[in-house]
């Protein structure tokens, strides 16, 4: 059991403030530096340092990494991951192989159109998802733009945390669909859903096929 860092709980909430500060308006596209300032902060206050590669940040005075959707810290030598209880670093679970936030870095998801009716988005077109996330919508600059009112602004995020990748519906009018199931309620923001290889997720009239692959491999 690790000992508790307070300033690893105050960037935490730092880093879910500034989410629910852009969450408050639907449609609004998300400020893209908002993560990348909450990183500095943490930096200057905590000493935590963001690996992009990694998609978590580092504590440089614990030797651990803090997962920020998951709410987990890893432990790269015992390749192990905790939780905070009550102030204290608490075993969670093993790491499904040795150094796994690592092993997956470079997975990412290649999706691609399998139909769809919106007129600028082709049959076989193909959106690339990496470690870093990623953003569907209408209009603006996102990983996937599918230019139709079925789909509103700020639609759907992937997130990737501890070689998985996650989605969830940002409380959307007509929802978003991972085979054939609605993520949530009408303008509910849904919670995150783990995406699997060769899942369909549906927004608006476009389905996307995931393909999941570490580094370049393809099916």
């Amino acid at each position: 059991v690790y000992h508790y860092h307070s300033k690893d709980h105050s960037v935490s909430e730092k880093l879910a403030t500034s989410h629910e500060e852009d969450d408050e308006e639907e449609g609004e596209v998300k400020d893209e530096t908002s993560l990348e300032s909450a990183a500095k902060e943490a930096v200057q206050e905590s000493g935590l340092k963001f690996i992009s590669s990694m998609n978590m940040f580092f504590n440089k005075h614990t030797g651990l990494y803090y997962c920020q959707s998951s709410g987990l810290y890893y432990d790269t030598k015992m390749s192990v991951f905790y939780k905070m209880v009550d102030g204290r670093y608490v075993y969670h679970s093993a790491a499904k192989s040795e150094d796994s936030a690592t092993a997956y870095a470079k997975s990412s998801i290649r999706a691609v159109v399998r139909e769809s009716s919106c007129h600028k988005v082709k049959q076989g077109m193909l959106f690339m998802f990496t470690c870093m996330g990623g953003t569907i919508g209408r209009e603006g600059k996102l990983t996937a733009v599918f230019p139709e009112m079925l789909v509103s602004k700020r639609h759907a995020t992937i997130t990737y945390c501890s070689g998985k990748y996650f989605i969830n519906d940002e409380g959307t009018m007509n929802g978003t669909y991972l085979n054939g199931t609605r993520l949530s309620l009408q303008k509910h923001v849904s919670e995150r859903f783990e995406l699997s290889h060769l899942d369909e997720v549906k927004i608006g009239s476009t389905i996307l096929q995931l393909h999941i692959h570490l580094n370049n491999a393809t099916c």
